[in-house]
């Protein structure tokens, strides 16, 4: 029997977190299972009041709360891997996030392909909901759409909204894993994999662990959408600034970004009758426009703000 430590990050989104942890009661497992709640806001600390009253309630799992003081969520990732791996006979760490929750076999489904594969790092697959009807292109673009098909190994991962670390990367990987210089940019999952990446690190998917991640009505938007867009090339300018120092790669970048530059709009003009790929040709470019800030050292902040309850 496998023990796990199920690792939350929340930040004033009480209904989302209490809807999360609800999901987990429903489990279908047969492990021995922890649950870890960081409240990265010291102030109000929602998430500490909804802990105490699922305690005062009966909850199913054994479930530790505690305030992390430094905003932004690598020190709240940080914080509670620190505390999963810190019980020696936690096995397993799986992270999510407050808006998001989950179905009864997620948990297994993530450690049947950890056992078949032996991957320090599993991800699974997220759905996205939506608040209200979405409109025809959220269904379809890639803004929205992530990979919920593969299973087994894979090179890489993105995102670290529902992952499986197994004990074991700490042989090969020192904490913390996160840098705290993305708090408010993101990027600071895919900055942890790529550093991780050819050290041995064996990184899995598994489609079957499957959780829904609530998209409010403000996020709903093709601003949003955009400049979702513009972060991802800021951030994506700044990763590889960081880990890559040679000038020689610069030229290959420059070229990507002018061919976007030059194709983008073409696109968007020759798929007039398919919203969603004209949006994917809007973001694309708008990710161009965010590795040429990127270059000139623009940051966008978007995690400063808040979306859903």
């Amino acid at each position: 029997m496998a023990r796990v430590a199920i690792c939350i990050c929340t930040y004033r989104r009480p209904e989302g977190l209490r809807r999360l942890l609800k999901s987990l009661e429903d489990l279908v497992t047969i492990e021995s299972v922890r649950v870890i709640v960081a409240d990265n806001d010291p102030g109000q600390r929602q998430g500490m009041k909804v802990c105490a009253a699922l305690k005062e309630e009966g909850y199913r799992w054994p479930i530790d709360a505690f305030v992390v003081s430094n905003r932004g969520l690598p020190h709240a990732r940080n914080a509670v891997l620190e505390a999963g791996f810190s019980a020696p006979d936690i096995e397993f760490v799986a992270m999510l996030d407050d808006d998001e929750y989950v179905e009864s076999q997620w948990l297994q489904a993530m450690l049947d392909v950890q056992l078949r594969t032996d991957a320090d790092v599993v991800g699974g697959a997220v759905i996205p909901e939506f608040e209200k009807s979405p409109s025809a292109w959220m269904l379809r673009s890639r803004i929205y759409k992530r990979d919920d098909t593969t299973d087994g190994l894979v090179d890489e991962l993105y995102g670290d909204g529902n992952i499986l670390l197994a004990r074991k990367i700490l042989r090969l990987v020192p904490m913390p894993f996160f840098d705290p210089v993305f708090s408010f940019v993101g990027g600071h999952d895919t900055y942890f994999f790529q550093q991780i990446k050819g050290k041995g690190i064996k990184f899995a998917r598994a489609s079957k662990a499957r959780v829904f991640e609530t998209y409010p009505a403000s996020r709903m938007t093709l601003r949003w959408a955009l400049m979702r867009a513009y972060r991802s090339g800021t951030v994506h300018i700044e990763i590889k600034k960081r880990l890559n120092k040679s000038p020689m790669k610069w030229p290959k970048e420059a070229a990507k970004i002018a061919a976007v530059l030059l194709f983008s709009p073409v696109e968007f003009c020759l798929f007039i009758l398919s919203p969603s790929r004209r949006v994917d040709a809007l973001c694309r470019l708008f990710r161009a426009f965010g590795k040429i800030g990127g270059f000139l050292g623009y940051r966008y902040e978007e995690y400063r703000n808040v979306h859903g309850h």
